[in-house]
């Protein structure tokens, strides 16, 4: 789908208000392993129809949130990376928050998340949280 940059910019503003960007933790079976990170980035609504069309701009999926009568829009790994690129000229308010989830994005490894410097990515949950309680 060839999106127009109208599109885009729409899709940054609404992004800017509703969205939410984050890094999750998680552990691989093999604990042996240690954690692992991975970005995603996501927006509720309780009206389909926008989360629908962040799905056409950018992918991702929607679904219903289990709490209140919410729809959830979430993209993850590098779909996220590529939507965040694209509305970063547009963003405001999540501006820094998407450069954060941008440069933890860019080390990962083709394929995976493993190997990566955890100590950079625990850094960027922190910066991330202290971003996120800066009043604007």
């Amino acid at each position: 789908m060839n999106v127009s940059e109208v599109e885009i910019a729409w899709a940054a503003g609404f992004f800017d208000g509703e969205g939410y960007i984050g890094i999750s933790r998680g552990y691989f079976v093999d604990k042996r392993w240690g954690p692992y990170h991975h970005m995603k980035i996501s927006a509720s609504q309780r009206i389909r129809l926008p989360l629908d069309r962040l799905v056409a701009i950018f992918g991702g999926s929607v679904c219903k949130a289990n709490t209140r009568e919410l729809y959830l829009w979430t993209c993850t790994t590098r779909g996220a990376a590529r939507a965040l690129e694209a509305m970063l000229p547009y963003l405001t308010v999540k501006r820094d928050q998407a450069l954060v989830a941008l440069g933890f994005q860019r080390r990962r490894k083709p394929g995976g998340v493993a190997h990566a410097d955890r100590t950079q990515d625990e850094a960027d949950i922190v910066e991330l949280a202290r971003l996120k309680r800066i009043p604007g």
